[in-house]
C-alpha cells in the first residue's frame, strides 16, 4: 500500500513538472513574423452588368391606326427607306366628310387655274401677254394642281387607310436608321398611336447598330473619384467562357442613384473589335474587371496583421528588446489580402 502512495506522488510530480514546463515553453516561445517588402498591390472591382449595342433607334409612326403588316424580320439588317411596316388607318365619318370636302375645293380651284392658263397660253403665243405675266398664271396652275393631287392622297388614307404611289404622305413606315432588326414587338392588329409633340407614339420596331457594343454597370461612390474616361477594363461575357473582350471606360454618370441604400453610379464602357466580336449579342450578361488604382512604391503588410482603434491603424512590431510594440500607420492600396503602408513603418 506504501508503494502504491509513493508511485502516485511520484506520478503527481512529474505530471506537474510536465505542466510548469509547457507552460514556460509557450511563454518563452517566439512570434512569428515577417520583414515587409515594397510591393505591387492592385485594387481591382469586379462589376456585373450587360452587353448592349452602342446605337439604337425606335421607329415609330406619324399616323395612329393599326398594324396591318411587317415586311422585315428580326435579325434582317435594312438601310435608311427601307420599308419596315404598314399601318392601316381607321376611317372616322368625320375625317372622311372634312378630306373630301377638302379634296373637291382643291379640285375646283385646280379646274379654275387650269382654264386661266390654257387661255393665257393662247394669248402668249399670240404675243399678246407678256412672258411675266404668263409665267405667274403656270406658276399659279401647277401648285393648284399639287394641291389637288395632296388633298386626294389624304382622302385616299382616310376614307381606306392606303395610298399608292410615291410621296411623302404614307402609310407605310421606313427605317431611319442603317442597322439590323433586334425586335419588332407588336402583332398584326395591335394599335398604334402616332409620334407628336404630346405623345412619344407607339414603337413598331427597334434597328440597333451591331457593329459596335457597350457594357453598362454601376460603381459604388466611395470609386467614383478614382476613375476617368479612357480607362481600361477587361470583361468577360457569361456565356463566352475564356473568351475575354477589352474594353476603355466612355461615360460616368453625374448623378447616382440608391438602390437598397447604396448609392451606384451608373458607366458605360464601349468593348474594342476582336477576332470574337461576332460572338456577342445584345443582352449578354457579363463581368469586368476594372484596375482601380495601383501603388508599387509602398511597404507591403498582410491585412489580417493590422489592428483598428477608432479610425486609426496600427501594426504590431518587434523593437530592438525583440518585444511586441503597437504602432500607428497609414494605409493605400489594398487588394483584399495585402495593404500598402503610406507611412508608419
Amino acid at each position: 500500500m506504501r508503494k502504491f502512495i509513493y508511485f502516485l506522488i511520484v506520478v503527481l510530480v512529474v505530471v506537474v513538472a510536465l505542466m510548469i514546463r509547457s507552460n514556460t515553453s509557450k511563454s518563452t516561445s517566439k512570434f512569428s513574423t515577417y520583414k515587409a517588402t515594397v510591393d505591387t498591390v492592385r485594387h481591382s472591382e469586379k462589376l456585373s452588368g450587360t452587353i448592349f449595342p452602342q446605337f439604337e433607334v425606335q421607329v415609330k409612326s406619324s399616323l395612329s391606326g393599326i398594324l396591318d403588316a411587317y415586311f422585315v424580320e428580326t435579325g434582317q439588317k435594312v438601310k435608311i427607306g427601307d420599308s419596315i411596316a404598314r399601318v392601316k388607318i381607321i376611317p372616322d365619318p368625320r375625317t372622311i366628310e372634312q378630306t373630301r370636302q377638302q379634296l373637291e375645293i382643291a379640285r375646283i380651284q385646280w379646274k379654275q387655274y387650269e382654264k386661266v392658263y390654257l387661255r393665257e397660253k393662247q394669248l402668249f403665243e399670240k404675243g399678246v401677254v407678256s412672258k411675266s405675266d404668263f409665267d405667274q398664271v403656270e406658276s399659279e396652275y401647277l401648285i393648284s394642281q399639287q394641291d389637288y393631287e395632296a388633298a386626294s392622297k389624304i382622302y385616299d388614307i382616310a376614307q381606306n387607310g392606303y395610298t399608292s404611289g410615291n410621296t411623302s404622305i404614307s402609310n407605310v413606315i421606313r427605317a431611319t436608321a442603317r442597322g439590323t432588326i433586334v425586335d419588332l414587338p407588336l402583332a398584326r392588329g395591335a394599335s398604334i398611336t402616332e409620334r407628336n409633340t404630346f405623345s412619344e407614339g407607339t414603337s413598331l420596331a427597334v434597328i440597333a447598330d451591331l457593329e459596335n457594343y457597350i457594357f453598362k454597370s454601376g460603381v459604388n461612390e466611395m470609386v467614383v473619384p478614382k476613375l476617368a474616361p479612357g480607362k481600361a477594363m477587361l470583361i468577360e461575357i457569361n456565356s463566352l467562357p475564356g473568351i475575354p473582350f477589352a474594353a476603355r471606360l466612355a461615360k460616368i454618370n453625374p448623378k447616382g442613384e440608391k438602390r437598397d441604400g447604396i448609392v451606384s453610379f451608373p458607366i458605360e464602357a464601349i468593348l474594342q473589335k476582336s477576332p470574337n466580336f461576332h460572338l456577342l449579342k445584345p443582352g449578354f450578361t457579363a463581368v469586368a474587371n476594372l484596375e482601380i488604382e495601383v501603388d508599387s512604391t509602398s511597404l507591403v503588410v498582410f491585412e489580417q496583421d493590422i489592428l483598428f482603434k477608432n479610425d486609426s491603424t496600427f501594426v504590431e512590431v518587434l523593437n530592438k528588446e525583440q518585444k511586441k510594440e503597437k504602432i500607428a500607420i497609414l494605409t493605400g492600396t489594398s487588394d483584399g489580402i495585402r495593404t500598402a503602408v503610406v507611412y508608419g513603418v
